[in-house]
């Protein structure tokens, strides 16, 4: 099944070690570790395939649900309540 490229990107200047977390990966929080890319910048790359994931992001081990802080590219998978919906042009959005 093709996957899809989704990247997350959070704004947390004060953060040590976020973590994406969420059914794509069974909520494990050790799997997905974000990556600074600049001061304050967080930023992870994963590939997907269709379907409507739950999500949240990990730091220091509380929550950080889907908010003004995450960004999550290609915007059109963005969904409301921290769940994302990956679809192909050529499926219908779930």
């Amino acid at each position: 099944m093709k996957r899809k490229r989704v990247t997350f990107e959070l704004s947390a200047a004060d953060a040590k070690k976020p973590f994406l977390v969420g059914d794509f990966n069974g909520w494990n929080s050790e799997t997905h570790p974000m990556k600074r890319e600049r001061a304050g910048k967080w930023k992870l790359r994963i590939l997907l395939p269709p379907g409507t994931y739950r999500y949240a992001v990990l730091i220091e081990g509380k929550t950080i649900k889907n908010s003004r802080k995450l960004n999550v590219e290609p915007r059109r998978f963005r969904a409301s309540n921290d769940r994302l919906n990956v679809y192909f042009p050529w499926t219908q959005e779930i």
